[in-house]
């Protein structure tokens, strides 16, 4: 994998700036305590570009964008995992400015500080099959309003989140949402540890519930 580690940008992109009219497949990638005032990991700027199965944590912004900043007809961002980024007010975890086309599905966004999940200004997005869960300022903000399937209170169980391991476990949502289409889960990564067998009503020994499973339990 590539990693981003503790880079700093005076303005914009923290740590992957990407430039006007500029074409992007970004995948595979680690981004971690990077900062700058917008897009504290990374600034995509009118380009159509790919983010996927990328890692997104302990970033900040000072001014939007903790993980990322995207605007005017930019992203595809999908499998990502977007964690404990920080942005004073606004988009701690994404932040997509207007007029923003970004289609936005099967990503985590977890424990962001200070601002919301997810900021838009305006635009239109596709915002399906997304785990969106304590986020400090709450989920979502701005133009872009909640559709079926993506899930707002439901802790995605990583494996050993004290030590920023982000596989999923067994029982995870993100392992058993019925809107994952071509991919086996949502996020950057797989389940990779502690499956455990129902009991009864879709419930699990460890107490954690889950009614978003396809066939009956």
């Amino acid at each position: 994998r590539v990693e981003f580690l503790r880079n700093q940008a005076t303005s914009r992109g923290g740590g992957l700036y990407i430039d006007v009219n500029s074409r992007a497949t970004i995948e595979y990638c680690w981004f971690n305590e990077n900062r700058a005032k917008y897009g504290g990991a990374i600034y995509c700027q009118t380009s159509f570009s790919i983010f996927r199965f990328n890692v997104i944590y302990d970033n900040i912004a000072t001014i939007n964008g903790g993980a990322f900043y995207g605007g005017f007809d930019c992203s595809e961002i999908y499998n990502n995992t977007i964690d404990g980024n920080v942005a004073p007010g606004v988009g701690a975890g994404i932040a997509l400015g207007s007029p923003a086309s970004t289609q936005l599905y099967r990503n985590i966004i977890t424990n962001n500080e200070d601002g919301f999940g997810l900021w838009q200004s305006g635009g239109q997005i596709t915002n399906a099959c997304n785990i969106i869960w304590e986020n400090e300022a709450g989920a979502m903000s701005g133009a872009s309003a909640p559709v079926p399937n993506t899930i707002f209170s439901v802790d995605p169980l990583y494996c050993d989140y004290a030590v920023k391991d982000f596989h999923l476990q067994g029982p995870s949502p993100g392992a058993l949402v019925p809107c994952r289409e071509d991919a086996e889960f949502v996020g950057a990564l797989p389940v990779n540890c502690n499956f455990l067998e129902p009991t009864q009503a879709c419930c699990y020994p460890e107490g954690v519930c889950n009614d978003l499973i396809v066939s009956e339990c």
